[in-house]
């Protein structure tokens, strides 16, 4: 038999074909992630730490704090689309991002965490 494949009653062979069968994909690709998108969730991350830290405040939740700087790192990136000057990590904004971040960051106060009633009763929170 001069063919590719041998009779072997297992099935065909491929070590002879040049073209062999597609391989499973068996890891994570992250090709299709954006690379600033990773810079700017470290760069949230990272000010959001800072801020929390740093900032003298009374006590308030960090979610409420997470919150209103991803807000200032939006805003940011509007700035950016705007055409504004900014100072940028790669494709992250970084200078406007960090000042809207801090500039929101008064309103932590007035955010009502949590967002429902787990006390179940009806009386307004003081």
């Amino acid at each position: 038999m001069s063919g590719i494949a041998k009779k072997s009653g297992r099935g065909p062979t491929w070590k002879n074909q040049d073209n062999p069968p597609p391989r499973r994909r068996e890891q994570l690709s992250l090709g299709f992630v954006p690379p600033g998108l990773i810079v700017a969730l470290l760069l949230i991350l990272i000010c959001s730490q800072l801020i929390y830290a740093f900032l003298p405040q009374r006590p308030r939740p960090y979610v409420v704090v997470l919150g209103l700087t991803v807000l200032g790192w939006i805003l940011g990136q509007v700035w950016l689309g705007l055409g504004l000057p900014a100072w940028r990590i790669g494709q992250a904004d970084v200078l406007p991002a960090a000042l809207f971040a801090l500039a929101l960051q008064p309103l932590a106060p007035h955010v009502p965490w949590p967002p429902i009633n787990l006390r179940g009763d009806s009386r307004p929170p003081r």
